[in-house]
């Protein structure tokens, strides 16, 4: 029996029941779930709205898990749905899932491990906690260090800062605490803090003085923090000082500077515990001694011949290490002194043949102040009769034709001037003696005296003779042959050009060489022998142009060239001959091809070219006057076409026009370019170009047939089409697709297979969802969010990662709805990850994420530290003011100050000596020590600024006033050292006072010494001056005073005045160099000196003639006298008048000559004048009385005393006329 059971269709699966679950917080809820369907499948489970920390795994037999650990945060109800399906129907069941709340858990605090720092710099580490609740912990710290602070950024992070000083060397444990208030946790922190190595301090040492030959002397001490003993060393020792280190942190420096070492020596005390130094460059003055002579050592006498050289060394010194100066006051001629500048030199005497004789020479040795010399004899003696040398002049060489001329000279040692003469002297020379030494010789020979002549040159000076025999050699100068000149030359093409060439030669040579270069072809020169030579040139048609033809006549040693321009003249031109071509015939598509060929009656190679080519038509000339021409005519070129062939010279030409027939080869069949199969995946796009061509030329039409849906093809009328092709998801397969092309008459087509391959299930896709979001603390922000499936259906839109005060809404539609409100403690960047789920396939999704920025509201900081009072102090007290502030965000605010004078509403100004000091904890002192040039009124306002928003400042207000009162000043004197010079010298001392209040002090000076003065300026200064007269030496005490009117200064400088040693007396009076007396005529002289020592010089004159005498006053004065009588008419004496203090004289000298009687000198006063016209004229006329002797009044010596002799004197006195006769 057959029993047919007909299908009831599909039947819906069954989920069996699960109920509500429950777990509490920090657990795991797990259980299994099942499902069968009647139908005999077994049904796909899936979960929807399962919350975060769950998951769910289908066996794939009809049974399931689900897991759910849920965290800290997660206490509340979640309604889950559990899906079972066959693919078309299912059954649902939400099932409640309770996680009751954990209870509070304890914060973490992250580890931090033992620390390290040293003292004086900064520990800085960073603190970190988490609490399971998802709340943030706060910290604390106990035990922590003096110079520690912890600042939490209440965010679960904080920052620790130490910074030990330098007493803070050993180990704290320090405890870190985090919180949340009713739990904790900590962790117990070992901080070392290293010892850190001081410097040592060495004592102040200052600026040292100490004068030359004497010893400085001083101590030298350092302390050293760390307890140990410094070591003490100097830089930059000067010579003869040394330093001893006494190895107990003090140490001795000895310095004792030679007479040389006047003079500033920077030198360096140093002070090392060999890690750290402490140094001080102090400034040690050595004062100068005082000046000391140079001694001269002796010399003796010396001897010499006549043109021998006398050579010796001089040499000095000088107890001041400097090195004197040698020099001679009156040096000899053919002498010199060379100073090494060492304290050394040489003199060198070589006298003449003239110089016999004995001198007296004065070597001198000077510092520049003092000197001491010698005077030294130096004889000379006669040498005999010298002599005369000629200077020799060797041998001599002239060219012919050319002049030699050359002087000659001759010397003699004994100073007189030789004669110059020749002999033997050559045709066409000459010499002439100058007369002086010297004598020219001039030589011109002729081209015909080359040869060696021997000319004696001979001097004498009329005892005596030196020659020298002067070889004079006359070289032979060959000639250059010359051309004849020819100038330029022209022919034309086809003539002929010949011309004669001649050359001669000077020395009347024969043998010359004629030859020509850079003939031109067809041109030829043929030299004849005789100097005379012949030029034939033939030129062709090809030949016109400028030729240079350079000729040459040679002697084989010189020659002579001339460049002969030669022009040839241009024929007349023929023209090309094109060779014939003729008509041609082709048909479209086959190829046409032929040569060209043309040639020119003048040999050139003619250039071919076409004009009028049709369209692929191709010529090309080979330049050998052939060319070659190629065409292939596409289908659409069928006609007759003209083509016009040219062969030139460039002058004339040859053209043939060639006739082209084109046959029409009929219609062409369009051709689609091959396409082949293509594939594409749903989704995606297809695209190609499908290309086709006629040969005609003509643009074939293109058609698509059997488009699929979603498929489109357009001819873009160029022969081309694109085919664009977007399948969907449900058009996997294959299309079949025929593409066409036609010219209208014929066509062509490939059928195309288009295979779309299957796309598989699609995640959705996000169709609304910004990057970004933007909002501020305490404000409300959000965005709306839509996704979409390429599956048609509705994706499960989900938020994760989403921070606090932030909820995500899914409208089961494909939207949803972010909403975000930060409280003030949220300023940062956080990122939300949103999901699209395939609402069948949830591990098929899209996933994206937004950052969301929270900007800072910021919130000013707040003062903390009360009302602050008014300040009143005077200049150079301080006043402290301790201030605090605290800023709502947790931040650390900073502290300042800002600034005005005598009024609050004054413009803010920067106060010298006000500083704030901010601790960086919120906390800070503000200082203020006024300088005594800072009293007034200030007005200051207190600035608490945001540490993170610079711009936001809170003021402390009211304005605290702070009065500084002024305060007087003494004013101050800078140092002056005490200072010593020598008599004679002058000292200048400035004297500089400043008024630390700014006032100019007025300067003065107490009891001045003699020969001293000051001089105040209105600025402050004042000018000491002083230059003791060389009896002043001994030590001054000057003070110098400052004063401001109340308050004063006083510095206390001892002068020390050198004495300068013995001076010599100078002699004042101006005595003549001679006088002229005669017998009965008194002669008084009177003489006067002074000692720059104040000493009284004896004064003296000797040797003292009969009837002189000489009176010293001992008062520095002093008279001569002398009364010469007849007996000592004619005599000569030389007195020396001397002023001297016993060590040291100064002298001068009086010639006096004693005659009979001066002729003219009628009164007997030594000198002709006026007044012996007037005693003369006094005698004649009116009886006076006689002149003295009778024979002075005889003027023109005539024997008689007439009116002739007053017209005699009137004449020498008045007119230049002669003086009386002797």
């Amino acid at each position: 029996m057959a029993i047919t059971v007909n299908e009831a269709g599909n039947q819906v699966p069954v989920l069996a029941a699960i109920g509500a679950k429950s777990v509490s917080e920090g657990q795991t809820l797990t259980f299994r779930f099942s499902a069968t369907d009647p139908d005999g499948t077994i049904p796909a489970l899936t979960v929807v709205n399962n919350p975060a920390n769950s998951s769910f795994a289908d066996s794939a037999n009809g049974a399931g898990s689900f897991t759910f650990s849920a965290d800290f945060t997660q206490a509340g109800l979640y309604n889950v749905t559990f899906i079972a399906s066959d693919g078309i129907l299912a059954d649902t069941e939400i099932v409640a899932v309770t996680v009751s709340d954990g209870g509070n858990q304890r914060p973490v605090l992250a580890g931090i491990g033992a620390k390290t720092v040293n003292e004086g710099q900064t520990l800085t580490f960073g603190i970190f906690a988490t609490d399971a609740d998802g709340t943030l912990p706060t910290f604390a710290v106990v035990n922590n260090p003096v110079n520690s602070s912890l600042f939490d950024s209440l965010n679960g992070a904080g920052s620790f800062n130490f910074t030990p000083d330098f007493t803070q060397a050993g180990i704290y444990n320090v405890t870190f605490i985090a919180t949340d208030g009713s739990l904790a946790d900590s962790e117990v922190v070992q901080i070392t803090v290293n010892s850190v190595n001081q410097p040592p301090i060495l004592a102040a040492i200052g600026p040292q003085s100490v004068t030359e030959g004497q010893t400085l002397q001083l101590r030298v001490s350092a302390t050293d923090a760390d307890g140990v003993i410094p070591s003490l060393t100097v830089l930059n020792v000067p010579t003869n000082a040394n330093f001893v280190d006494s190895l107990n942190g003090a140490g001795g420096f000895v310095f004792n500077p030679s007479f040389t070492q006047a003079g500033t020596y920077n030198v360096t005390f140093v002070a090392s515990d060999g890690s750290l130094a402490d140094s001080e460059a102090v400034t040690i003055t050595v004062n100068e001694a005082g000046n000391q002579a140079p001694v001269l050592d002796s010399i003796g006498s010396k001897s010499i011949a006549e043109g021998q050289t006398l050579l010796f060394r001089i040499s000095a010194t000088d107890a001041d290490g400097t090195f004197p100066e040698l020099t001679v006051l009156n040096p000899l001629p053919n002498s010199s002194v060379q100073d090494s500048l060492n304290g050394a030199g040489s003199f060198r005497f070589t006298p003449d043949f003239t110089q016999a004789g004995t001198y007296n020479v004065i070597f001198v040795a000077s510092d520049g102040f003092l000197e001491d010399s010698e005077t030294v004899t130096i004889t000379v003696t006669e040498a005999g009769n010298q002599a005369p040398i000629l200077d020799p002049i060797g041998t001599k060489v002239v060219n012919e034709g050319q002049s030699l001329s050359f002087r000659v000279h001759a010397s003699d040692p004994d100073g007189t001037i030789p004669t110059l003469f020749t002999r033997a002297l050559p045709t066409n020379a000459a010499y002439a003696d100058s007369g002086n030494g010297a004598g020219a010789f001039v030589f011109n020979p002729s081209f015909t005296q080359s040869g060696v002549y021997n000319v004696t040159f001979l001097t004498t000076d009329g005892i005596a003779v030196d020659s020298e025999v002067v070889q004079i050699n006359v070289l032979n100068v060959n000639q250059r042959p010359i051309i004849d000149s020819i100038g330029p030359k022209s022919v034309a093409e086809g003539f002929n050009l010949n011309f004669r060439v001649t050359a001669s030669d000077g020395d009347g040579n024969s043998s010359i060489v004629l030859t020509a270069a850079n003939l031109p072809a067809n041109a030829a020169f043929v030299d004849s022998g005789n100097g005379i030579g012949r030029f034939n040139f033939n030129p062709d048609f090809t030949q016109s142009g400028v030729y240079l033809v350079t000729f040459v006549a040679s002697d084989l040693f010189l020659a002579d060239t001339e460049v002969v321009q030669i022009t040839v003249t241009e024929g007349a031109n023929r023209a090309p001959v094109l060779d014939p071509i003729g008509y041609k015939i082709i048909t479209e598509g086959v190829l046409l091809e032929f040569r060209v060929h043309a040639s020119d009656p003048d040999g050139t190679i003619p250039t071919l070219s076409v004009s009028g080519m049709p369209r692929g038509a191709v010529f090309v000339d080979s330049g050998n006057g052939a060319g070659s021409f190629s065409w292939t005519p596409d289908f659409a070129q069928a006609g007759l076409f003209s083509v016009k062939f040219t062969a030139t010279d460039g002058k004339a030409k040859d053209e043939e026009n060639v006739f082209i027939q084109v046959r029409d080869a009929g219609n062409q069949r369009p051709v689609l370019l091959p396409v082949g199969p293509k594939n594409v995946t749903e989704g995606q796009i297809l695209t190609f170009v499908v290309s086709a061509a006629d040969p005609d030329s003509t643009i074939p039409q293109l058609f698509a047939d059997s488009l699929p849906l979603n498929a489109g093809f357009a001819d873009l009328g160029t022969g081309n089409g694109n085919f664009v092709f977007e399948p969907a998801f449900n058009q996997a397969g294959t299309h079949n697709v025929l593409f066409r092309t036609s010219d209208g008459t014929l066509a062509d087509s490939e059928l195309v297979t288009v295979t779309v391959l299957e796309a598989g299930n699609q995640p959705p896709q996000w169709v609304s969802l910004p990057d970004s979001l933007v909002i501020t603390e305490n404000g409300t922000g959000g965005f709306n969010v839509s996704a979409a499936d390429p599956d048609s259906t509705t994706p499960l839109l989900r938020a994760a990662n989403l921070p606090l005060n932030a909820t995500f809404v899914d409208s089961s539609n494909g939207r949803g709805r972010f909403t975000f409100s930060p409280s003030f403690d949220q300023q940062g960047s956080y990122f939300a990850f949103f999901l699209a789920k395939d609402v069948f396939d949830t591990t098929v999704f899209a996933r994206d994420s937004v950052k969301l920025i929270v900007a800072d509201v910021n919130r000013k900081p707040v003062f903390t530290q009360g009302a602050i009072t008014d300040k009143t102090l005077n200049e150079g007290d301080s006043v402290l003011i301790n201030l605090s502030a605290a800023d709502p965000d947790g931040t650390i605010p900073l502290l300042g100050f800002l600034a005005r004078r005598n009024s609050p509403t004054d413009p803010i100004v920067a106060v010298p000596n006000a500083t704030m000091a901010d601790n960086g904890n919120g906390s800070g002192v503000f200082k203020f020590k006024p300088d005594f040039s800072q009293s007034g009124t200030y007005y200051i306002t207190f600035t608490a600024r945001d540490q993170v928003y610079l711009a936001d400042t809170t003021f402390f207000l009211p304005q605290v006033r702070i009065t500084v009162n002024n305060t007087n000043r003494a004013p101050v004197i800078q140092n002056i050292n005490d200072t010593s010079f020598t008599e004679g010298d002058s000292l200048i001392i400035i004297v500089n006072a400043i008024d630390p209040d700014l006032t100019i002090p007025t300067v003065s000076v107490g009891t001045l010494p003699a020969n001293a003065s000051f001089t105040p300026n209105i600025n402050g200064t004042g000018r000491f001056k002083f230059k003791p007269v060389f009896n002043q030496s001994g030590v001054y005490p000057i003070s110098f005073f400052a004063s401001d009117g109340t308050l004063s200064d006083t510095e206390l400088v001892n002068v020390t005045v050198l004495d300068a040693g013995n001076h010599s007396p100078i002699l004042l009076t101006n005595v003549p160099d001679s006088v002229v007396l005669v017998p009965g005529q008194n002669y008084k002289l009177n003489v006067s000196s002074t000692d720059p020592d104040s000493t009284i010089p004896a004064l003296s004159a000797a040797p003292l003639p009969a009837n002189s005498s000489f009176i010293d006053s001992l008062n520095r004065r002093g008279v001569f006298q002398f009364n010469p009588d007849s007996s000592q008419s004619g005599s000569n004496y030389q007195i020396i008048f001397s002023a001297s203090d016993g060590l040291l004289t100064d002298s001068d000298t009086l010639k006096v000559l004693v005659i009979s009687f001066l002729r003219g000198d009628c009164d007997a006063s030594g000198t002709i004048t006026l007044a012996d016209i007037v005693y003369l004229i006094n005698y004649i006329f009116k009886a006076g009385l006689a002149p003295v002797p009778p024979a002075a009044g005889d003027a023109n010596a005539s024997g008689d005393i007439t009116l002739g002799d007053v017209i005699y004197l009137v004449n020498y006195i008045f007119k230049g006329g002669p003086p009386p006769a002797g």
